[in-house]
């Protein structure tokens, strides 16, 4: 059975490659970099599904954090620009403060391994998401323990076991499952791809043949 054709339109190198990676085992998917080879892509590959703007609600990491049962911890997003480039400004708050600048950077900053894999283990998560989460941390666990000589189980991480590195992680797990959700939502059968958080001009380009 064929895969359904998936299109993702996105300027940076890093999220294409992360997005390579999260989609390919069941998508085949084509990237543009700009609106003048996302409409090449969409008469050569005939995407079934097109992304564009991609971005994750705040009220969705809110929920995962209420689900992993901490206290402290605050995330808010703005949109700013910088240097004429535009994006998106995403902050978690530690008690009200910067992990980077704040007076708690050491209480929240040392963690070990084990005791996030507790933390996750116990939360409400979605299932795949924790799945997900788990598989991660243990993947930086077996690698800071191979560095450091020391089995996993016994690692100590530091920024990386920070709890805005952990909304961070699992912030990113939920995106995904969010995204991948939303792709099955489409029919193959459809005459017209289904674009997902388009821009108006853009998407009105993209499908019209």
């Amino acid at each position: 059975m064929d895969q359904p054709r998936l299109l993702v339109v996105e300027d940076d190198e890093a999220i294409r490659t992360q997005l390579k990676y999260a989609l390919q085992r069941d998508f085949t998917v084509s990237f543009a970099q700009d609106r003048l080879r996302a409409l090449t892509t969409v008469k050569t590959a005939r995407p079934q599904v097109i992304l564009l703007d991609l971005g994750l609600p705040l009220a969705a990491v809110r929920d995962v954090i209420a689900q992993l049962g901490v206290e402290g911890v605050h995330v808010d997003a703005e949109r700013v620009e910088r240097s004429g480039i535009r994006a998106t400004k995403f902050r978690v708050r530690i008690h009200g403060e910067h992990p980077e600048h704040g007076a708690h950077v050491h209480e929240h900053g040392h963690r070990a391994y084990a005791d996030i894999r507790a933390l996750l283990e116990r939360s409400a998560l979605d299932a795949r998401v924790r799945a997900h989460a788990l598989a991660i941390f243990a993947r930086l666990a077996e690698a800071e323990g191979h560095v450091h000589g020391v089995p996993a189980e016994r690692v100590e991480f530091h920024e990386v076991g920070a709890l805005d590195a952990i909304v961070d992680v699992v912030g990113t797990c939920t995106a995904l499952e969010l995204l991948a959700s939303l792709c099955g939502r489409f029919s193959p059968t459809s005459a017209e791809p289904i674009v997902v958080r388009a821009r108006s001009l853009l998407a009105q380009e993209l499908t019209t043949r």
